[in-house]
């Protein structure tokens, strides 16, 4: 559950400022050639909320099912879930801001 692809979405759309990034160099084609250009984009590598330790995925994801939304089922001998992708991402930006907006500082 802590691997809900949608949930790093919701951290960069969440209203909470001073969330980490990181700076790389990517090529692209501009102009018919490759030119290296500096990106910059949420650390998504990591807690991307600054100071904040642990993975919270997980969590976001049980307390959503905790609160009766989505399914779980046997998928062969794999335990399955599925989400309603629009209500685990406002559940998420909800969860987040509770979370993390607390403390937003750098």
């Amino acid at each position: 559950m802590d691997t809900v692809a949608l949930l790093h979405y919701s951290e960069h759309m969440v209203p909470i400022p001073n969330k980490r990034t990181v700076r790389y160099p990517v090529p692209l084609l501009c102009e018919g050639g490759r030119a290296w250009v500096e990106v910059e984009e949420y650390d998504t590598s990591r807690n991307v909320f600054s100071g904040r330790g642990g993975e919270y995925f997980a969590t976001m994801v049980e307390a959503f099912l905790a609160a009766g939304h989505g399914r779980a089922a046997q998928v062969g001998a794999a335990r399955s879930f599925l989400f309603p992708a629009p209500e685990l991402h406002e559940f998420a930006m909800q969860w987040m801001v509770q979370a993390f907006s607390r403390d937003t500082s750098p």
